[in-house]
């Protein structure tokens, strides 16, 4: 990586993974006890990504694989799950924000100015 794109591009190169490692590690930190079905695959996907985007770099230690098809794969499915768990997450919120509105409402009597 060194000789093809300098040390600029290593650095770039050694970020993105270091920053794909640690964040499929907080993904998997954070979705590890679920406990709903539609909730409980999202950490073991973040740690067989893990896994693999560590196997990689092992393997690209010894053999000049920087710019393979696979690790371009690796690295768009450790965005969508990112993305996708960003999204499910602000969902989450924004309904419990919306419960706990309305449960504010029902309790001081009022009622909604807008339906």
């Amino acid at each position: 990586m060194l000789g093809e794109q300098g040390w600029i591009g290593l650095i770039l190169w050694l970020a993105l993974h270091v920053l794909g490692v640690l964040h499929m590690e907080s993904i998997r930190k954070r979705w590890a006890g679920r406990v709903r079905r539609d909730e409980q695959w999202q950490g073991p996907l973040a740690s067989a990504l893990q896994f693999a985007q560590i196997i990689y770099l092992v393997g690209a230690t010894f053999q000049g694989i920087a710019y393979q098809p696979f690790v371009l794969m690796l690295i768009g499915m450790q965005i969508a799950l990112s993305t996708y768990c960003r999204r499910r997450e602000s969902l989450v919120r924004k309904a419990e924000r919306k419960a706990a509105r309305d449960a504010r409402r029902e309790a001081s009597g009022a009622k909604p100015a807008m339906p």
